[in-house]
């Protein structure tokens, strides 16, 4: 211990790399596209049966999503032009996309499962 140096990087010999750093993530892809999801609504109406099975499968995949009952809000139904029930809107920003119908919200759902 006597002879231990205090180390200076003002006078250090060795120089930073010029190199861009990279960003080593173990997030997979499908949780990197959950995180940038800001929030979800999944569109649905009172007497819509696959509108509950829906619910079930992003439910099962772990997915957060909120329930907007398209018949009582109509202004975001023409916002997102959702023509059929149920569709899942995911937000990213001022970007949205569409997912209509149970097999493709399950399609979704499993590219992008948190579970």
């Amino acid at each position: 211990m006597k002879k231990r140096k205090l180390y200076d990087p003002k006078n250090s010999v060795l120089k930073a790399s010029k190199t861009p750093k990279k960003d080593i993530s173990f997030a997979s892809e499908a949780e990197k596209k959950m995180e940038e999801a800001q929030k979800m609504l999944l569109f649905t109406t009172k007497t819509c049966p696959n509108c509950k099975m829906a619910g079930e499968v992003l439910k099962s995949s772990q997915i957060p999503f909120e329930i907007v009952d398209a018949e009582e809000h109509q202004e975001l139904v023409q916002e997102y032009g959702i023509m059929q029930a149920p569709s899942l809107v995911v937000l990213r920003g001022d970007e949205f996309e569409t997912h209509c119908n149970v097999s493709n919200i399950k399609k979704y759902a499993e590219q992008n499962h948190c579970g």
